[in-house]
């Protein structure tokens, strides 16, 4: 099972270009589901209410929700990491 999905975006005129990943542990996870609540256009909860990411270019507006999904996590199962591109 793949549990990371790459959000990406092209910047803003003169901000610098990002590329966050959002990772779930799937240790961690207990399968709430507020998460998917959150931020439905990247995750979609399986069968067994486990978070699935959904592979796709995320606009920048969604970041936002991204991180307050991990902040708001009970087992603190979401990493959002960031990293700036070269170039």
């Amino acid at each position: 099972m793949d549990t990371t999905a790459t959000v990406r975006d092209r910047p803003a005129a003169g901000q610098p270009a990002t590329r966050a990943r959002l990772r779930i542990d799937p240790i961690r996870c207990d399968g709430h589901g507020l998460c998917a609540d959150l931020v439905p256009e990247l995750l979609r909860l399986d069968d067994w209410g486990y978070p699935m990411p959904i592979g796709a270019d995320v606009p920048r507006r969604l970041e936002s929700q991204v991180g307050r999904a991990a902040k708001l996590c009970p087992t603190l199962a979401i990493v959002v990491e960031k990293h700036r591109r070269r170039g």
